[in-house]
């Protein structure tokens, strides 16, 4: 039964796992291609899978050492089969890197409830949001974030709000020492803001419909599932699972106010919002766990399909 395999946590499930996101990799490009193959676009790509695989070894790695979910597989599962209905974005650069760079931010946050070196963490934490608004200007909003995980674990020391203005000059300082050796031009932080959005993202493709559709319905049973587990949980748990789900909130207005209309803010959401979804197959009911788990599996087909519908 797939909710029973999922339930481990095995190299071999992992190993399942990557196959399979390895699939829905290989339709995304073959749907987005546009010219001749080169050697040097199939090592890009490569590149790219690799990087995937290597989001799918953070989340465990989270996980586990955080102990957020119940020892499952459930939760790179939901990432693998959820990410597959975004297929441009799945094969980008950028919006795997930014999912990369996400997961060691919130990694960085989470690891405060540590008590032990506060400011280091959260100087690195900081160092890393810069280079994520950088990459993406749509995702400026998880400063929030940032003085959320401050405020719930450093609130004691007034110095560690002030941590994340050292953090963002220095790499801005990186930056402009960078664009003025190698590109001979000065470096203007917020020029990049300039692509941002700002309006409200009806997404008009029946693909992309179908894709925030199916990622609503996840949404919805996972704050349900999550909310009941936070009824009978530790303290500490509690709050990692509310800075994961506020996390979630953030991501999501930032996809639908700020981002265009492609996908690459929500596929960033699905390498984040996974991070609690190992404890939200808890039915006691097993055709329940099936179903869902055999839905979420197939839904980048409906979204593929979809696409298809829109030529």
């Amino acid at each position: 039964m797939l909710s029973r395999f999922f339930s481990k946590s095995q190299p071999f499930v992992f190993v399942v796992l990557a196959f399979y996101l390895l699939g829905g990799f290989i339709l995304a490009i073959i749907y987005n291609i546009s010219s001749e193959i080169s050697f040097l676009q199939i090592s890009q790509k490569t590149g790219v899978y690799l990087m995937l695989v290597l989001i799918l070894l953070l989340i465990n790695f989270i996980c586990k050492r955080n102990k957020i979910d119940q020892q499952n597989s459930y939760a790179i599962f939901f990432f693998s089969a959820l990410v597959l209905n975004y297929p441009e974005s799945l094969i980008k650069f950028d919006s795997v890197f930014v999912a990369i760079l996400t997961l060691l931010f919130i990694r960085r946050l989470l690891n405060l409830k540590n008590n032990v070196r506060h400011k280091k963490k959260t100087f690195e934490a900081s160092f890393l949001l810069f280079f994520i608004i950088l990459i993406d200007p749509a995702l400026a909003p998880f400063i929030i974030i940032l003085y959320a995980g401050i405020a719930t674990y450093s609130y004691n020391d007034v110095k560690n709000f002030l941590v994340p203005v050292v953090a963002f000059l220095s790499a801005y300082m990186l930056c402009q020492i960078y664009s003025l050796l190698f590109l001979d031009k000065w470096f203007f932080f917020f020029d990049r803001f300039s692509s941002i959005n700002y309006t409200f993202s009806f997404y008009t493709s029946i693909r992309l419909i179908s894709a925030f559709s199916i990622t609503c319905v996840f949404s919805l049973y996972m704050i349900i599932m999550v909310l009941k587990d936070m009824n009978q949980t530790n303290v500490q748990r509690k709050l990692m699972l509310r800075l994961i789900s506020f996390s979630g909130i953030i991501l999501l207005a930032s996809a639908l106010f700020l981002s265009d209309q492609d996908g690459d803010v929500l596929l960033v959401y699905h390498a984040v919002i996974a991070l609690q979804a190992g404890n939200i197959l808890r039915s006691k009911k097993k055709w329940i766990n099936e179903t869902i788990v055999l839905f979420f599996m197939i839904s980048g087909s409906i979204t593929w399909f979809s696409g298809l519908l829109n030529l």
